[in-house]
């Protein structure tokens, strides 16, 4: 779990909120969390490969992790917006962008935005 929780906050905090020296760190010590549960998964493979490609918990589990976290970093978020004011940019993933809007139009002839 620390190695995805490394992984997760170095990808996907916001760069006012995190200092680069501090992503860097994180991404070396998921690299290296990586390392040590690919040494022993390679181990258990090694011991027992029938019994390591019949596990159906090792399935599952490494297709809830990749299902979970393909949903999460799709729809993080690129840029920092505000839920109080709308804001217009090219981010697909955000809110105000999502739903539709729509504008009042006065006896006037003039148009009142955000109505």
């Amino acid at each position: 779990m620390a190695l995805f929780e490394c992984f997760t906050a170095a990808a996907t905090i916001s760069q006012q909120y995190i200092y680069e020296d501090t992503r860097n760190q994180l991404f070396i010590a998921s690299i290296i969390l990586g390392f040590i549960h690919l040494s022993f998964e390679i181990l258990q493979f090694i011991y027992d490969p029938i019994k390591w490609f019949k596990t159906i918990g090792l399935c599952l589990s490494i297709w809830a992790i990749c299902f979970v976290h393909a949903f999460y970093i799709l729809l993080f978020p690129r840029t920092e917006l505000s839920l109080e004011q709308r804001t217009n940019n090219n981010d697909p993933n955000n809110p105000w962008n999502l739903a539709y809007s729509y504008s009042k139009i006065l006896d006037d002839g003039t148009m009142v935005y955000g109505s």
